[in-house]
């Protein structure tokens, strides 16, 4: 959910025409160079998406290249005059594209049913509801001594078989029917690619080869799985949006088909009541939020998940100059105004982390907690209520 719940007019779908590779943060800020060592993130992140959805509308309304002198009237009309800024309260203006939704995945092979993330189910860890009250968040494992002599570990751990180091495991939830699916059943095993890098991917500058050495984990969606998320697009103009065989999309120039369907309606569990609250309910974030802890802690007894650390690059509209090349943390006197500059760091509560709520909550406190209208327009900070058939 999201405040208010959006109407979205398009659902787009990703098709992976090979491996992929997402990246997050994959290169040193003190020497500027990058990993030897990546491995792909499984989803692309919400910013990916709408700078996809910004490119596209450029591409398919004759609006590239942006010209180097003129009005960019029109750009800044159909994308707005920049990227996603964090550091911005309320709500950002990206000309026509009013809001995306948090990602999905499709499985053809599943009734075309759409799942969002999850963690593992809690009460295959021991973890009941019920028994949270009664539970201390002590997770260590103690060593006690029998009369034999015999030492004996008791696990008092909350979570049977938690393991601080690998965090939680990500499961998928169908929407249609409550059910849990594995990460194994979208995913397919891809080998690692080994090589070197004759030219810098940061500066763009010969290396050797000690330098250029790499290793890429990348990832594979099983035949039949994609990525979707849903759109609200206005008619600025009639913009135009059509399907399209072949994106570059992600890493590595990754291969996409993508696909834009009409979808007129409210995306999948984001409508949420929460005038009905009973006590007790559990509440699941479909998508990384920025939160304050403290608020969390005040309406949750309980919170499964972890946090993930999040920055993002900056850029501004403006004609003649690409966005290619190392982003600088700041503007220098005589660079180009417009060249991709580092968003400050934050800490995010990821997708699928669960929040035990506490009785007598109210909506307004959700909703106040939960709520960043910069973050919610490109899909973060959205949430749903769990009912008893997908617990």
């Amino acid at each position: 959910m999201s405040s208010p719940s959006t109407t979205y007019t398009h659902e787009i779908r990703l098709y992976p025409l090979g491996n992929f590779f997402f990246g997050g943060e994959n290169y040193s800020d003190s020497t500027r160079k990058a990993f030897y060592y990546q491995t792909s993130l499984d989803v692309p992140q919400q910013t990916s998406l709408m700078g996809l959805i910004r490119y596209q509308l450029l591409l398919q309304n004759n609006l590239l290249p942006i010209p180097k002198s003129g009005s960019n009237i029109n750009v800044v009309q159909l994308i707005g005059s920049e990227s996603f800024d964090p550091g911005v309260r309320g709500s950002q203006v990206f000309g026509a594209i009013q809001k995306i939704s948090p990602l999905y995945l499709i499985n053809q092979n599943k009734s075309h049913h759409h799942f969002l993330q999850t963690v593992s189910k809690w009460e295959d860890n021991g973890l009941k509801t019920h028994e949270i009250p009664s539970l201390t968040m002590d997770s260590s494992i103690r060593v006690k001594t029998s009369t034999g002599g015999e030492v004996v570990q008791e696990d008092l751990s909350l979570l049977k078989g938690y393991s601080p180091k690998l965090g939680t495991s990500r499961n998928w939830l169908n929407t249609v029917t409550g059910k849990q699916v594995s990460n194994d059943d979208f995913y397919q095993e891809v080998d690692e690619q080994i090589g070197i890098y004759k030219t810098d991917t940061l500066s763009y500058r010969k290396t050797d080869d000690r330098e250029g050495f790499f290793k890429m984990q990348y990832k594979r969606l099983k035949e039949g799985s994609s990525f979707a998320f849903f759109l609200s697009l206005s008619e600025y103009q009639s913009c135009k949006l059509e399907s399209q065989p072949m994106v570059i999309f992600g890493k590595e120039r990754s291969a996409f088909r993508m696909e834009v369907l009409p979808y007129p309606d409210k995306a999948p569990v984001e409508e949420v009541n929460l005038n009905k609250l009973e006590g007790g309910e559990t509440l699941c974030l479909l998508s990384p939020a920025r939160v304050e802890m403290e608020k969390v802690q005040h309406i949750a007894q309980f919170i499964l998940g972890q946090e993930i650390s999040f920055r993002c690059m900056k850029t501004r509209v403006q004609g003649g100059y690409n966005y290619y090349g190392n982003p600088r943390k700041k503007w220098k006197k005589g660079t180009v105004p417009n060249q991709p500059t580092m968003s400050g760091r934050y800490n995010l509560l990821d997708a699928g982390s669960i929040l035990f709520l506490r009785s007598g909550v109210s909506s307004s406190d959700i909703i106040s907690t939960l709520q960043d209208l910069t973050f919610e327009t490109i899909g973060y900070n959205h949430y749903t209520l769990l009912n008893s058939s997908t617990r």
